[in-house]
């Protein structure tokens, strides 16, 4: 990571996918390497990514430095609980001296046209240090940098955000559960070969279908 960065330091350095205490006991080894090389100053900071509400207990529990959990105003992608719930972790990591370092305010794309009060309610949050929000163009790049400065889009910042040309996207760890595929109002998504498949002329991008997916599988870029 430091070659490919060309950094003599890593400033944060996470676990991925961290689910609970006895996962990070599962990958102890990794992370007691972490806080040795935390110690000779190679990194930091040390901590965990998560969409599990268990996992943001278990960094504040750890000790950990900084917890970048999945955080939204519909809960998309929380895995064991609601929003509600993680705001209530995440509350209680902040209080602890953790930095929250929030991910997937607009639930992975499913929530982007309603991007302007998903922003809000997580920059809203006062226990929220930063907020990890994906880019799709250098356009996507200075409208949104523009919104964390003065908490709004211009008209024609959000009219080109909601009308770019964007698509379903299922990632290859979809297990072709077919929750997606059974909610899926316009009938959009059919199982084949263990994984859900879109039909792009039938699809909307309402999103609806990612708020059923156990993996967080499904997204909208």
């Amino acid at each position: 990571a430091r070659r490919s960065l060309d950094r003599d330091v890593i400033d944060i350095f996470l676990l991925h996918e961290q689910e609970s205490v006895y996962t990070m006991q599962g990958h102890h080894e990794a992370l007691e390497t972490l806080l040795e090389r935390k110690a000779k100053g190679i990194i930091r900071a040390v901590g965990l990514s998560t969409h599990h509400i268990a996992g943001v207990y278990a960094a504040t529990l750890s000790g950990l430095d900084v917890v970048h959990p999945m955080f939204n105003i519909d809960g998309y992608g929380i895995l064991d609980g609601g929003a509600t719930q993680m705001a209530e972790a995440i509350e209680t990591a902040d209080r602890a001296g953790l930095g929250v370092f929030a991910m997937k305010a607009l639930g992975g794309g499913n929530l982007f046209a309603r991007a302007q009060e998903c922003l809000r309610f997580v920059l809203n949050n006062p226990h929220i240090h930063a907020v990890a929000l994906g880019c799709k163009s250098k356009e996507e790049v200075r409208a949104n940098a523009r919104f964390f400065e003065t908490g709004k889009f211009l008209d024609h910042e959000l009219g080109n955000l909601l009308t770019a040309q964007k698509h379903l996207h299922v990632a290859d760890w979809c297990e072709g559960c077919g929750k997606c595929a059974a909610f899926c109002p316009h009938k959009a998504i059919n199982i084949r070969d263990n994984q859900a498949d879109v039909n792009p002329d039938k699809c909307v991008l309402c999103g609806y279908c990612g708020a059923k997916c156990p993996l967080f599988a499904i997204k909208i870029y």
